[in-house]
């Protein structure tokens, strides 16, 4: 999967940039016609009836048919968000995390809560943390990785979906997302491939253009520091970001039976190299100071969800 990289990511990290923007100018003239153009309309109403009698109410009718027409026009609104999914931490032979996956799980968690946006999280800090879990009494590491996360930015961690139960997620995922939604998802590997397949089912077209693989990578770097001595994928490091929209007409909020359809792909790095207390690295590193309530209020034509 190749990294990519986000247009309006890049409006992100120039908060300091000027408001009065060509956009914002356009918008403001746009208001003031349909102010005067409305203003007009009335008067117009107003003297029709004035003149030619309660007849007359049809042609003002139509006028301000035409005019609400003219305000409810224009290109659809685009709602925005995030599916982050990332790896549990490093394991031992049992069924929780071995001493580097803890190290790792409290690096993501300073890492992955801060108010400010990266690569992985464009939007900031999850708005909602999941973890598959396993067989009962089998591997609960997914849950020991997210769940500090989950902790921390007040949510209750969501680890009801076995690993196996692609088409579970991809539905609950559909039903969770809102604009500026991040959803982080924590799961065991194998199955990672086949998150990504379900959300972009009925778009499998897609999947070559996009960059999507069918398989967790088997090295990402993490060997460069860790031994990992047991046999399998020794890959941790890895986060696989999905940005999903959909559009509607404007000035309404979309139907909850509108479908979220994924338009990018992204790979990056949590940037972990054994020392839980280092500076957020790679994928992680603060992009900007901007945080996602101002993110929200100033690239968003929507109510936060």
């Amino acid at each position: 999967m190749a990294a990519t990289d986000d247009a309006y990511h890049l409006v992100i990290d120039a908060p300091k940039a000027p408001m009065h923007t060509c956009s914002h100018v356009a918008r403001r003239r746009t208001a003031a016609s349909v102010a005067i153009s409305l203003g007009l309309m009335a008067i117009f109403g107003v003297l029709t009836t004035e003149f030619f009698g309660s007849h007359s109410f049809s042609l003002g009718n139509l006028c301000f048919t035409a005019i609400a027409s003219l305000v409810s026009s224009g290109p659809p609104s685009v709602e925005v968000s995030h599916v982050v999914i990332i790896r549990h931490g490093e394991k031992h032979d049992g069924d929780g995390l071995s001493e580097d996956g803890k190290m790792r799980a409290s690096y993501l968690k300073r890492c992955m809560t801060s108010p400010y946006t990266s690569v992985a999280l464009p939007l900031g800090r999850p708005t909602y943390v999941m973890a598959s879990h396993g067989h009962p009494g089998k591997s609960h590491r997914p849950q020991d990785t997210a769940s500090p996360i989950a902790k921390e930015v007040g949510v209750k961690l969501d680890d009801s979906l076995y690993f196996g139960d692609a088409a579970g997620f991809a539905e609950r995922v559909q039903r969770l997302l809102h604009h500026g939604a991040t959803i982080l998802v924590a799961w065991h590997h194998n199955e990672i491939h086949s998150l990504v397949q379900m959300l972009l089912s009925g778009q499998e077209w897609k999947r070559d253009a996009l960059g999507y693989r069918e398989d967790w990578p088997h090295n990402c770097g993490d060997e460069a520091w860790s031994s990992h001595p047991l046999p399998g994928s020794k890959c941790y490091d890895l986060i696989w970001r999905l940005t999903l929209t959909r559009s509607h007409e404007p000035g309404h909020k979309a139907n909850a039976s509108d479908k979220w359809e994924v338009t990018a792909l992204t790979s990056t790095l949590e940037g972990f190299y054994g020392d839980p207390e280092a500076p957020c690295h790679d994928g992680l590193s603060p992009t900007s100071r901007l945080t996602r309530s101002t993110w929200l209020s100033r690239f968003s034509t929507l109510p936060p969800a």
